[in-house]
């Protein structure tokens, strides 16, 4: 388990995250989103957020780990913008997909 947080301004259009997790964490998305754990209806809802690991936070943002992981996209669209720290969660080491060196 790690304790995460939204990256500040990581959005990019050169894949669409949650299809990149799926593809390389081999897992489904979950049913309750990790960030805000409210049950999602539909797999559609969730996006790959970005998100940094909160024991790297104050470092070099060039020697920090950047991860997708599964959030609904009510809570990264509430959180990518800024550093929220303050508003941790906790994920399952599996489900962070690295994506620090794309």
């Amino acid at each position: 388990m790690q304790l995460v947080y939204h990256a500040k301004n990581s959005t990019d259009d050169r894949y669409v995250w949650i299809d990149y997790w799926t593809e390389h964490s081999g897992k489904e998305v979950p049913e309750n989103c990790p960030c805000c754990g409210e049950p999602v209806e539909a797999p559609n809802s969730f996006v790959g957020a970005h998100v940094r690991l909160s024991k790297e936070f104050g470092q070099p943002q060039e020697t920090q780990h950047l991860f997708v992981t599964p959030t609904c996209n009510d809570c990264n669209n509430k959180y990518k913008y800024t550093h929220h720290r303050d508003e941790q969660f906790v994920v399952e080491d599996d489900y962070l997909v690295d994506i620090t060196h794309l």
